[in-house]
């Protein structure tokens, strides 16, 4: 069926973490795959991956159903964030894992290689970080396989 289009409202940004300007603003924007869809993640920019965040997680539905009974599941879940740098300063991909999902794998080049959704000795909540030595740093093109 049609879907609604909807427009995404501005966040605050913490002026104290502003770096070159007083009037910047934060957007987000969420897609949900529905099990059915196209689950590869492409690069929606260029940019440049400064680090990677593993953080071991609980894996929920993120089913539009269960993200109105339960608001919190993005940060109870387990969860790769990259972070790093495009034209118009911070920018951030997290990929949310969810119920039935086999692994969250990342294909950028020099990407860490670590285990998502497997039976660890790992404390839900507890993170990785791996940091790119500025020679490691990897430069997407909007597009790329990530």
């Amino acid at each position: 069926g049609d879907r609604e289009p909807f427009a995404l409202d501005p966040v605050d940004v913490d002026p104290n973490q502003q770096t070159e300007s007083t009037s910047s603003s934060l957007y987000h924007i969420v897609l949900y795959l529905a099990p059915g869809d196209y689950h590869n993640f492409h690069s929606p920019a260029d940019w440049t991956i400064n680090s990677v965040r593993h953080v071991n997680g609980q894996l929920l539905s993120v089913s539009p159903s269960v993200l109105r009974r339960i608001p919190d599941v993005f940060v109870a879940n387990e969860r790769v964030a990259l972070v790093g740098q495009w034209q118009h300063g911070f920018f951030s991909y997290t990929a949310v894992g969810a119920t039935n999902v086999g692994s969250i794998q990342m294909y950028f080049p020099k990407a860490p290689k670590f285990s998502t959704n497997a039976s660890t000795t790992k404390s839900l909540g507890e993170s990785r970080q791996y940091t790119l030595e500025k020679k490691s740093r990897v430069k997407l093109e909007k597009g790329d396989l990530v």
